[in-house]
């Protein structure tokens, strides 16, 4: 897993300010090779004005680009995470 850098959710911030959602088709953001340095990259991205994550997303049948996305978090108290189902429009061509 390669993980991603902290500084990425700087740089969202900073040049795609109406990000609000970051999906990877990867097990985790924290590559499994430095832990410390991904857990700071969560930290980066649900600190302040949070980049909310959806990790190891499948995206292999999506057939087209999407127009609106939509998450639905299983909700419970006293986690950190939770599974999601994602439902995508798409706009016919």
């Amino acid at each position: 897993n390669p993980g991603i850098s902290p500084n990425v959710a700087t740089r969202i911030r900073r040049f795609l300010p109406e990000v609000r959602v970051l999906a990877v088709d990867l097990i985790s953001i924290t590559s499994f090779q430095n832990r410390e340095t991904g857990r700071t990259a969560h930290r980066n991205f649900l600190g302040e004005n949070p980049i909310l994550l959806v990790e190891d997303i499948k995206l292999d049948l999506l057939n087209g680009t999407p127009s609106r996305i939509f998450c639905f978090p299983l909700l419970a108290e006293g986690l950190d995470g939770a599974p999601v189902t994602i439902i995508a429009e798409i706009n016919e061509i």
